[in-house]
């Protein structure tokens, strides 16, 4: 159910922190009319913890598995007595999208064509996740389209494909 006025909330990222190290940023986006309105930064963990709703949401009010439900892998999260276990691989290769690497074989390289950013044909691909009225390649990148692309990331000729600038 959308709030007054409209607007729904989303979760999403962006491309412009991301690194080898980090993540990126994470959000909760604030939208109307499928256009960015607000957005609130949270943690790479809390981001975990509210799609896999394990954490109360605004961006997932019904607490449903969202990587679950998007199809994406390798995340997960639990919480024991005082400890918890959160994990999202495609999340951790956020990075990929944005940096260059040696090797397309060499698990440790990014994906893109240049040292720092996609290439002109990569920014094509990525604009297919993203609003038509979000030109930059950084994002942002919210609700299912978010989710769709770290789904694809997962699938091995999408990533030759993104490599490739196909």
């Amino acid at each position: 159910m959308a709030p007054p006025g409209g607007s729904t909330y989303v979760l999403g990222f962006s491309l412009a922190d991301v690194g080898p190290d980090h993540a990126g940023s994470m959000f909760i986006y604030k939208l109307h009319e499928g256009r960015v309105e607000d957005s609130r930064v949270l943690r790479e963990q809390a981001f975990i913890r509210q799609a896999l709703g394990m954490e109360s949401s605004t961006a997932n009010p019904l607490s449903e598995d969202l990587f679950i439900a998007y199809g994406i892998k390798n995340c997960s999260g639990r919480s024991d007595t005082g400890s918890e276990m959160l994990f999202c691989q495609p999340i951790k290769e956020l990075w990929k999208l944005r940096y260059g690497g040696n090797s397309l074989g060499d698990p440790n390289s990014g994906w893109s064509q240049l040292p720092n950013m996609p290439s002109e044909r990569q920014q094509q691909i990525l604009q297919a996740y993203r609003h038509p009225d979000e030109h930059h390649w950084l994002g942002p990148y919210c609700g299912e389209q978010a989710f769709r692309l770290l789904k694809d990331m997962q699938d091995p000729v999408w990533v030759e494909n993104y490599a490739k600038g196909r």
